[in-house]
């Protein structure tokens, strides 16, 4: 029996911007400018998109990707969140 795929339009996305490269092309190609003028998009690394706060909320992201400062040695996260309907409005 074939499995159906939960949210296939959000799994799309997390597989391709969990490759690399493809993750490097999509910061360049969509952070503004002043952004990409002081992180290090090359050298980012994932981490886990899930966080739980002091007060104990859980809350979710798409892609988190941990980025160097350029001419630093602190650190910056890079939240993506891509929202898309995957139906015709009616």
């Amino acid at each position: 029996m074939k499995k159906e795929i939960n949210h296939p339009h959000d799994k799309i996305f997390k597989t391709l911007l969990a490759d690399r490269e493809v993750a490097i092309d999509f910061l360049n190609n969509f952070l503004p400018e002043n952004v990409k003028n002081f992180i290090d998009i090359d050298n980012f690394h994932h981490v886990n998109s899930s966080f739980v706060s002091e007060e104990l909320k859980e809350t979710f992201s798409d892609i988190v990707l941990k980025c160097p400062m350029k001419n630093s040695d602190k650190e910056i996260f890079v939240t993506i969140i891509i929202e898309h309907k995957s139906q015709p409005e009616k």
